[in-house]
């Protein structure tokens, strides 16, 4: 609906025909997500059209070519402008005026909410750069400043305040729907005339005790990429999930240390399952050389005595089947025996 009340000169309410019939479809309970961030983007760019059209002037920038060989004059727009969208809520209405704008322009950005029980806006992000350029024609004159709905006019008022002192010449507010109240509040701002002017969709008398437009377009920031925990819009009457905290430091070094226990244990497992096989194996080597030895192959170690009584020396038997070599004391039958060594004291084997 269209204000009733006495709209002051520096506030624009659209009576676009497209706008209102859009208006009436954000309000409904029945638009979902999609609907509502579709809604919003069409809606913030009608009212960019109209603000637009009034707050820049198109000039001459040069010439240019056709295809064909002709030549024309171009043109851009002026003054220069930068996009401050109030987060999370304006971005959703970001869009929008970067697609009207023929230029790419600086997109700034300022974090407010309003604390839910004095309703006072409060500040918790501010990326305004601090340097500004040298050349005038760099320094933007006017700030465009996003805010969808302006329900108390704390929120806007507090960003208006930020953007003239940071030196911008005009703050030109565009919103999809603002409350009676909230809009003088805002339009209030700012001092001289002209340097504020409010673009907005749509306006509605009343404001509830909690701070909420009536009859307004209910909670639709949980939807679209509008911030569902913003204490600027949510509905306070709605339960919030419990907060639940997690785990202390105690119980996460003793889960970390755990596992690292758990690692070692089974590295520990491994190593004597490991030594437990290679006994194994080395028990079966053992008999299988023995067995080879009884049946004539292969080598086995022989307990020997050296002359004299004494230690026991250790010797290698060889056996090659169907070989006979005399020792120095005897004779071997069957097979050839060799000696690798002497024994302890320079004996021999018998």
């Amino acid at each position: 609906m269209v204000a009733s009340f006495s709209i002051p000169s520096n506030v624009h309410i659209s009576t676009h025909p497209c706008l209102r019939a859009k208006l009436s479809q954000l309000r409904s309970k029945n638009a979902n997500a999609r609907d509502t961030k579709a809604l919003v983007h069409e809606i913030a760019l009608i009212v960019a059209v109209e603000a637009l059209a009034v707050e820049m002037t198109s000039v001459s920038s040069g010439i240019a070519e056709t295809p064909l060989g002709a030549q024309y004059t171009t043109e851009s727009v002026h003054p220069p402008v930068a996009l401050v969208p109030i987060l999370r809520s304006g971005l959703g209405m970001l869009e929008a005026l970067q697609t009207l704008l023929p230029n790419p322009v600086p997109v700034h950005h300022l974090g407010l909410y309003r604390e839910p029980s004095t309703l006072q806006p409060v500040e918790y992000y501010n990326n305004l750069p601090y340097h500004r350029p040298a050349s005038a024609s760099a320094n933007p004159n006017i700030a465009i400043l996003l805010d969808p709905i302006i329900a108390t006019g704390g929120t806007s008022v507090a960003a208006i305040q930020t953007l003239l002192e940071w030196g911008v010449k005009k703050v030109v507010v565009i919103a999809v729907l603002a409350s009676n109240s909230g809009l003088l509040r805002a339009a209030n701002e700012g001092g001289a005339d002209g340097q504020v002017e409010i673009w907005v969709g749509g306006c509605d008398e009343e404001v509830t005790d909690k701070g909420m437009i009536r009859p307004g377009m209910g909670d639709k920031t949980t939807m679209s990429n509008w911030n569902p925990s913003s204490p600027e819009y949510v509905n306070p009457s709605i339960p919030r999930p419990p907060f639940h905290a997690g785990p202390p430091l105690a119980q996460e070094l003793g889960i970390m240390f755990g596992f690292i226990a758990l690692f070692v244990l089974i590295l520990v497992v491994y190593y004597y399952a490991w030594l437990i096989m290679n006994e194994w194996e080395a028990k079966a080597e053992w008999k299988r050389k023995e067995r080879l030895a009884s049946m004539g192959i292969g080598a086995v170690p022989i307990v020997g005595k050296r002359r004299g009584g004494g230690s026991v020396a250790w010797r290698e038997k060889w056996r090659w089947s169907g070989l006979q070599r005399e020792g120095k004391k005897g004779k071997w039958g069957g097979g050839m025996v060799m000696s690798t060594g002497a024994g302890h004291g320079g004996g021999e084997l018998p």
